[in-house]
């Protein structure tokens, strides 16, 4: 049996689609526009960062002990030194996993709701198009 699907082909074309906006979705799609190709974010929800900022989990890990805020390149780098900018984040502090000293984690607490904003500015800004309140059904 087949089935006929209409492709509706007014979206354009796109070199890369990333489905899902969250922080590794929004770095994915920087770094492919950042090699020139058309790229575009699909998005379930009504905003950017998944869980870093509908999750409310407003702080980043995995930074290894020898890192430091100025390291930071890339998308992360800009994604921190923006935060630092609008005076969303401190900068990268310490935390101790189950309050031993010998479990410490280096960490960047941020506020949620300037990230938001932050990643929306971001992919626009490295010319990636959006499309919010979009689920991904079928690939065809």
């Amino acid at each position: 049996m087949t089935e006929t699907v209409k492709v509706y082909s007014d979206l354009g074309h796109y070199d890369v689609i990333v489905v899902g906006g969250g922080t590794s979705g929004c770095a994915a799609a920087v770094s492919a526009a950042d090699r020139g190709m058309k790229t575009l974010i699909i998005e379930e929800a009504a905003y950017l960062g998944g869980t870093a900022t509908g999750g409310l989990i407003s702080m980043f890990m995995g930074f290894s002990d020898r890192e430091s805020w100025e390291t930071q390149s890339g998308f992360v780098g800009e994604l921190l030194g923006r935060l630092k900018a609008e005076n969303a984040t401190q900068g990268m502090n310490t935390i101790y996993l189950c309050g031993k000293k010998e479990l410490a984690v280096p960490v960047v607490p941020y506020e949620a709701e300037p990230l938001k904003r932050i990643l929306h500015q971001m992919v626009r800004s490295h010319r990636v198009e959006v499309m919010l309140h979009t689920s991904m059904i079928q690939v065809i």
